[in-house]
């Protein structure tokens, strides 16, 4: 059964680029050997249907393009894909389905034996933190021992996460921090 993330109507444009395209059918060939992912299939066949399309160019037809521009000597010909693709990436909202689609392109071209030669871009991670409440702050300091309760008052007072502390250049450990300046008293 398929994902159902993926809307029914691309099935049709994904079914007619495997059996339509050399260039795909090698590319997938190479991707089931690699990772044998039907999800990962289908992400990497939606990026070449939209990128295909925006390219206005089927995907024979932009590796032969390719494989006639590295044989110039013209630099902005023999990098007229690696423009191509970053000028796609740049189409997308969000960075990191950017970065998702660049790399299945660069996948793409590679497994064609004409590797792009761009970088991927970085995705940027974002992470939301939990913070905890004064009540779980006060439960964790109730079952905690008076050092682990000093290192849990450092971390609430201070704002500081736990990686910060414990990774920061001017304490190399949380052993070595000095919580003597802090008013701490046990129950």
């Amino acid at each position: 059964m398929k994902d159902p993330r993926f809307l029914a109507s691309m099935q049709t444009q994904r079914d007619e680029l495997e059996q339509k395209y050399e260039s795909i059918r090698r590319w997938l060939l190479a991707l089931r050997t690699l990772t044998g992912s039907e999800l990962t299939i289908d992400r990497a066949l939606n990026v070449m249907v939209r990128f295909s399309s925006w390219a206005g160019k089927d995907p024979d037809a932009l590796i032969s393009e390719r494989v006639h521009d590295l044989k110039e000597d013209d630099i902005r010909l023999r990098s007229r894909h690696e423009e191509l693709a970053m000028k796609y990436f740049q189409t997308f909202k969000s960075r990191g389905s950017g970065v998702g689609a660049m790399s299945y392109l660069k996948s793409f071209y590679r497994h064609n034996y004409v590797p792009l030669q761009t970088k991927i871009p970085r995705a940027w991670r974002v992470t939301s933190e939990k913070v905890p409440t004064q009540g779980e702050i006060r439960r964790m300091m109730s079952v905690s021992n008076l050092r682990d309760r000093a290192v849990i008052a450092f971390l609430a007072q201070s704002g500081v996460r736990i990686v910060r502390s414990a990774g920061s250049p001017t304490a190399t450990s949380l052993r070595t921090l000095r919580l003597a300046s802090f008013r701490f008293t046990s129950r």
